[in-house]
């Protein structure tokens, strides 16, 4: 999936937020490794809970290329979602930026 939206103009990217020390980063990495990710992840950092604040493991959110969150966060895996909202959100058109990087007021 990773691989044919990026041919749309989206990339994925997975935040590994539930591990917190170097046993569970162990474990995510065997976990991505055998799952064959190839996309890039990043793990926890500081901040992170004020910034996407989820309760449920996983929650995927689609972001803009200004870091806004979107529409359409997913709760839970529930695969079958990501390709509803990409398709929707892609489909949209994007919006005129006025410098700041909000978009057009």
């Amino acid at each position: 999936m990773a691989e044919s939206y990026e041919k749309k103009g989206c990339r994925i990217i997975g935040l590994c937020l539930d591990a917190e020390d170097e046993e569970t980063m162990a474990e995510a990495r065997q976990i991505l490794k055998e799952a064959g990710v190839s996309y890039l992840n990043i793990v926890p950092f500081d901040g992170r809970s004020e910034l996407l604040p989820n309760k449920l493991y996983p929650t995927t959110y689609f972001v803009d290329e200004n870091g806004t969150i979107l529409d359409g966060t997913v709760y839970g895996a529930q695969l079958s979602k990501y390709p509803l909202v990409l398709e929707k959100l892609l489909s949209q058109p994007v919006p005129e930026s006025d410098g700041d990087g909000k978009g057009a007021a």
